[in-house]
């Protein structure tokens, strides 16, 4: 059980350490191919043209891993028995809107929290109890009552 709560944070924060990763190979190949050519003056080979393509990897990577995520938590959400049918299709739509930061709140509510890792609780939506409307004692006969309509 600890190892698939283990796999659920790497698929919560592996994209986006990924995706972190993959811009700042995007920045240091665009910006040293800039560097690069401007020493040179000329064409040539470029070391930094090799910075580019693995930022494209690793972009494609991370595209792939917020796809899985968002598949798997959305499943996870829908299927967890500690939520009530409210708190489900409230997950479901921040899943839906919020793809990228949404499975690593849900992993540190509802997974970690759970590990033993954390302190938190699980929060659990409780249903609200309906007042009981109380039934007007009936009236005696030749008994007259005030009505005050508010």
């Amino acid at each position: 059980m600890k190892t698939k709560k283990i796999l659920y944070g790497i698929l919560a924060i592996g994209p986006i350490v990924i995706m972190v990763l993959g811009f700042i190979l995007m920045f240091a190949g665009t910006f040293g191919a800039i560097g690069h050519g401007m020493m040179t003056q000329g064409p040539g080979h470029n070391p930094f043209a090799f910075l580019l393509g693995l930022n494209y990897i690793m972009m494609m990577i991370g595209i792939f891993g917020f796809m899985v995520g968002f598949v798997v938590f959305l499943i996870h959400a829908l299927n967890n028995p500690k939520l009530g049918q409210e708190m489900k299709v409230v997950w479901a739509i921040v899943m839906v809107f919020f793809a990228g930061i949404a499975p690593v709140i849900y992993y540190g509510l509802y997974i970690f929290s759970d590990a033993g890792y954390g302190n938190a609780p699980s929060p659990q939506v409780q249903p609200h109890a309906q007042p009981q409307a109380q039934a007007p004692e009936p009236a005696t006969p030749g008994e007259t009552r005030d009505i005050t309509i508010v």
